[in-house]
């Protein structure tokens, strides 16, 4: 319904008959704070029209790669976005990204916009599997967030969330290491801020550390993380539950659906087989949020069975109460 209703209004303002209506940058003006009240208050197919008009007039006022016209388009594929129209939105903001590569000297505000819509442009490519692109974009964005807000920002939290996922998976895991690091700096710089648990970026920096090989650099870290256990402070209240977190040891019993791991004929041709035992951590939903195989394991196993704990849910761990984090072990077993 959503994708008609973009095509309808797309019609509507650009099929024209008869004389072009004639605009002015005023007209501009005015579309936009309209259009801004409309998506602040997040009445988003109500302000679809006006974020297509607003392209409309700052093409005709401005002419061919200006900023206003990145900016309408922006606007325009940020509302599409939230309409869960993605295909369109990804054609808009790839055409306000041409535009934007070609501008210098962006203000701090315009910067900032532009490194949030690379952001959404990179997490359409990412859910679509378009990994290469994706990867190339969150950079990008990254790049942007640190310049306009800075390094320790934790408006850079979801692209080193996301890198040090796409290295992960790559099996780069030194580097991938090195985003979860900052990632965990930035986190826990900002305890305040809830969206990304501490204590899932702990563990997935400690499995990546663990795969590079660099386990005795990992102890920065690991001290940072512990300390809040001896030094509680009101802001870092939650991460502090979180370190004290309970081990639940051996969970294949409390899973609601616990997924087969499927055997690569990889490891079936060099023989591997055996007990795999991965070190997962549960959230408050009861999903799987880290999950880390030990390294004795035979690659293909490794990847197999990571997978498969991700895909895994169990019963939400229950405190005084409320659900918490907790962490736990999988244990498959392979028979040749």
């Amino acid at each position: 319904m959503n994708k008609i209703l973009i095509v309808f209004f797309l019609l509507a303002f650009f099929v024209v008959s008869g004389k072009p209506q004639t605009y002015s940058s005023e007209d501009l003006q005015k579309t936009n704070a309209e259009l801004n009240k409309l998506y602040q208050e997040k009445k988003y197919a109500d302000a679809l029209p006006l974020a297509v008009k607003a392209v409309e007039i700052s093409e005709q006022v401005f002419g061919n790669n200006h900023l206003e016209i990145a900016k309408a388009l922006r606007n325009l594929g940020r509302i599409q976005f939230f309409l869960k129209a993605q295909q369109s939105a990804e054609i808009v903001f790839e055409k306000a990204l041409s535009i934007y590569k070609k501008l210098e000297n962006l203000s701090q505000t315009d910067g900032a916009d532009f490194a949030e819509m690379v952001e959404y442009l990179a997490f359409i490519k990412y859910q679509n599997q378009k990994l290469v692109d994706a990867e190339s974009l969150f950079e990008l964005a990254l790049k942007w967030f640190e310049k306009t807000h800075g390094a320790n920002s934790f408006k850079t939290a979801n692209s080193l969330y996301v890198l040090g996922n796409l290295h992960y998976w790559k099996e780069m895991y030194k580097i991938s290491a090195q985003y979860y690091k900052r990632l965990f700096e930035v986190v826990f710089n900002n305890s305040h801020n809830k969206d990304i648990s501490l204590m899932m970026v702990y563990y997935r920096a400690k499995c990546s550390y663990r795969k590079a090989g660099m386990e005795d650099d990992f102890e920065v870290i690991k001290k940072q993380y512990e300390g809040l256990k001896e030094k509680p402070s009101e802001n870092n209240a939650q991460s502090e539950a979180e370190t004290k977190a309970e081990n639940l040891g051996v969970i294949n019993g409390r899973a609601l659906l616990l997924q087969t791991p499927s055997y690569p004929s990889e490891a079936r041709q060099a023989r591997a087989g055996g007990t795999v035992r991965v070190e997962i951590v549960i959230d408050e939903t009861g999903k799987v949020v880290c999950a880390c195989a030990e390294n004795k394991a035979h690659k293909a196993l490794i990847k197999s069975t990571e997978s498969a704990a991700y895909r895994s849910r169990f019963s939400p761990t229950l405190k005084d109460g409320k659900p918490v984090m907790v962490t736990g072990t999988v244990v498959y077993k392979f028979v040749l």
